[in-house]
């Protein structure tokens, strides 16, 4: 069977993410270290927004970009935080959200609010990313202020331009 999808970039993106992907391993690390961020999300993105594994990793491709593969969730030298670095009135709805379900720095409250934002003002992005598979550079699958950014394998930006 033929994959419709570029695989091994998607791999090599998400190892850059701390993504392991040897099954024979997995078992070992789960019981030596807590699973890192795009583990976590990775079938959880899945499950929760029906998405298939190229889908989701578009998305957690973007949020590593944003956060320095989940290293920084405060912006340096600017007022943006959390996973998808929210600004302005997102940004406190975020917070709100965020004093309800583990802090702003927590995964609790990070995931949830995306999953929110998706969910419902952000619908209408979380259907264009539906309706792919093969996601380039090139392709523009949000709105400027969307919870996900322009997303590609190898290029991925929040600037406005693909």
């Amino acid at each position: 069977m033929r994959l419709k999808f570029p695989l091994l970039p998607l791999l090599s993106m998400l190892a850059g993410c701390g993504l392991s992907f040897n099954p024979g391993v997995l078992p070992a690390l789960a019981e030596t270290r807590p699973a890192a961020i795009p583990e976590m999300m990775m079938g959880a993105l899945q499950e929760d927004l029906d998405l298939s594994a190229v889908q989701a990793a578009a998305i957690l491709g973007n949020l590593a970009q944003e956060t320095s593969n989940f290293t920084t969730l405060k912006q340096i030298n600017g007022p943006a935080i959390g996973y998808s670095q929210w600004m302005g009135a997102r940004k406190l709805a975020f917070l709100a959200f965020a004093d309800d379900n583990g802090g702003a720095y927590s995964h609790e409250a990070n995931y949830g609010f995306l999953l929110d934002e998706l969910q419902s003002q952000y619908g209408d992005t979380l259907d264009r990313i539906r309706s792919t598979e093969q996601v380039d550079g090139k392709r523009r699958l949000r709105p400027i202020d969307s919870p996900v950014a322009y997303v590609g394998f190898g290029r991925m930006s929040t600037s406005g331009s693909p």
